[in-house]
């Protein structure tokens, strides 16, 4: 769908099994959605630093999307990262991910950066977006 290649899915699960083999459980998370007990969706809180948390690997499969899903993750990540005493929360995506950026808005999330990034043997546009915890 978006033409990604074996090296995505390479930085994927590599950030991931790094995330579960050093992850702090007190500040850090990892979700997943199932649907009829197959796994169906996830999102990941890493923590960058004492007040800042960021958004990972946030993701519903195709075939799940307009159930909810994306909404009840995103909002346990927020849940958590309040909880957590998190300041912000900063993620980056791709320019392209049209829905998850309509998500990130909905939230109050606001495009901070752009910056152009080689990935997967395409040029793509990154974004970093950034919510604030507290007023």
């Amino acid at each position: 769908m978006y033409q990604f290649d074996h090296t995505f899915t390479a930085y994927i699960h590599d950030s991931v099994h790094d995330f579960v083999s050093r992850a702090d459980r007190e500040k850090e998370h990892i979700w997943i959605a199932e649907v009829d007990g197959k796994p169906k969706g996830m999102i990941g809180i890493a923590r960058v630093d004492h007040d800042t948390a960021r958004l990972r690997w946030f993701l519903v499969e195709p075939d799940a999307r307009g159930q909810g899903l994306g909404k009840q993750l995103m909002e346990q990540a927020i849940t958590f990262s309040e909880q957590r005493q998190y300041k912000r929360i900063i993620l980056w995506t791709h320019s392209d991910l049209i829905q998850a950026r309509k998500l990130y808005t909905h939230y109050g999330f606001r495009l901070v950066e752009t910056t152009s990034k080689q990935l997967s043997g395409q040029e793509l546009v990154e974004e970093k977006w950034e919510l604030d915890l507290v007023d």
